[in-house]
């Protein structure tokens, strides 16, 4: 339950892990592990990421550091602008296709954890 939800006031923002302009893996896979490694040592217990970072490098790094996770640790996410494989953002003509996911998204989210 959200009442019960406890997290340091400063988290750590993933969005660098990535390679350059957000896009690809980091130049250095193993400081970006030992980055985040050290961020949970230091008492961090919330890490902000995004699918589209890399798109989704930082997710694997993440798991690759982290994993198995420890009980107090929340990974928060969120969503979009959505690249595509090359990079490109999509054409502005769309939002209703985002509506979309994002409907899907935070229905899915709120059907499986009461957030209040």
């Amino acid at each position: 339950m959200a009442e019960d939800l406890t997290v340091t006031r400063m988290g750590y923002g993933a969005m660098q892990l990535a390679g350059p302009h957000v896009f690809g893996p980091p130049a250095d896979r193993a400081a970006a592990v030992a980055v985040l490694r050290e961020a949970i040592a230091l008492g961090i217990t919330h890490i902000d990421t995004s699918d589209f970072y890399g798109p989704h490098v930082t997710n694997q790094i993440i798991k690759e550091a982290l994993h198995p996770y420890p009980d107090d640790l929340h990974i928060v996410t969120k969503i979009g602008s959505l690249r595509d494989a090359e990079g490109n953002w999509p054409p502005r003509s769309l939002p209703s296709s985002c509506a979309r996911l994002c409907t899907t998204i935070l229905s899915t989210s709120a059907s499986t954890r009461s957030m209040s």
